[in-house]
């Protein structure tokens, strides 16, 4: 008996120690499966930005402070760059290494956007002027990603076909229009201009060129803007096949107290730009990131504030007097580094985050 139970000890301490080893070996597995796991690259992918000085995060101040050089790094305090922080959180978890490619290019218009190529709907010169150049702070200063001659829609299409250097595209944004505006106040601005076409006011003149009998740009400048929105979306779908997230930025009125009248034009353009795109004639995958009501509340003293918060105009380092309506706040239009980020999380947003 002293033998069989001594035997019996001696066989569950066998199973024992082979349970032991089996556990030690399954826990082994694990921790190398999971070493192997957090080894594993991250599979890189690109979040494509493209638009003006917005999304480049270009300021008057930075400008005037870096010149005549205006390295890039200089102005890395966009929309797109604090967006690509937050979406590459996201991107991480997925097992991606989300990287911006910012297209930027201060002073576009929507014509040079889409650039030149008529294949890509290129090549209008609204009334004879050049607008479908490409991109002419490039001719003097670098971009954040060189582009050369080429339109930023080119060069998207270029990235989206490369996705072996460049990743694949998993989230394009557009900015675009402000330009097309700033042209059109100029124009109204015009004393001859505005005699050559029959207007005795400037307000009148900036009205009428907004809506459609509008003849700065052929059928009116929210037509144009929102018509070349459509076609830069377009393209991409159907000449870069990228199926992925758009996101389009809209437009806030920094100039409220200058421009009289001018807030009312900017709701509107939104508004347009908003019904284009629920209503399907971008395409699906398209989003509407409305940053109006956030810079420019209705009550005018928040109003006030928020211009002063979240723009440059009251930047007393840029101060340019037009004669308008707000005296130490005729500065910049371009965001604050807090209004940027305010972009930043408007787009996050809208793209369901």
């Amino acid at each position: 008996m002293p033998a069989m139970n001594g035997s019996a000890v001696s066989f569950r301490k066998g199973r024992l120690i082979g349970c032991c080893m089996a556990v030690v070996l399954v826990f082994a597995a694990l921790f190398a499966s999971s070493a192997s796991a957090a080894k594993a690259p991250l599979i890189p992918t690109n979040y494509t930005a493209l638009g003006d000085s917005l999304a480049f995060g270009y300021t008057a101040e930075k400008h005037a402070i870096n010149e005549p050089s205006e390295p890039p790094a200089a102005f890395e305090e966009g929309y797109a760059n604090f967006l690509v922080a937050k979406l590459a959180k996201l991107e991480k978890k997925a097992g991606n290494q989300l990287s911006l490619i910012n297209l930027g290019c201060p002073g576009e218009v929507s014509d040079g956007l889409i650039g030149e190529n008529k294949t890509l709907g290129g090549g209008g010169e609204g009334n004879g002027k050049p607008d479908s150049n490409p991109c002419a702070y490039n001719n003097v200063w670098p971009l954040h990603f060189e582009i050369g001659a080429a339109s930023q829609l080119e060069a998207a299409l270029g990235i989206e076909a490369s996705p072996g250097t460049f990743g694949a595209t998993n989230v394009v944004t557009l900015n675009i229009g402000s330009n097309d505006e700033l042209a059109v106040v100029k124009a109204c601005a015009t004393p001859a201009y505005d005699a050559e076409h029959g207007f005795t006011s400037f307000e009148q003149c900036l009205f009428h060129e907004a809506g459609e009998e509008g003849t700065y740009y052929e059928k009116g400048l929210f037509h144009h803007i929102i018509a070349n929105m459509g076609d830069a979306v377009f393209v991409l779908r159907q000449v870069g096949f990228y199926a992925g997230p758009i996101a389009i930025l809209g437009f806030y009125n920094p100039q409220a107290f200058i421009l009289p009248g001018s807030d009312l034009l900017q709701k509107v353009l939104n508004e347009n730009v908003g019904k284009a795109i629920e209503g399907g004639k971008f395409g699906p995958g398209v989003v509407f990131a409305n940053p109006f009501l956030k810079f420019n509340p209705s009550h005018p003293k928040a109003e006030e504030k928020a211009i002063a918060k979240y723009t440059e105009e009251c930047n007393p380092n840029v101060q340019n007097f037009q004669g308008g309506h707000a005296p130490g706040c005729e500065g910049d239009i371009h965001p604050t580094v807090k209004g940027y980020k305010v972009l930043a999380t408007i787009i996050y947003h809208a793209l369901g985050h």
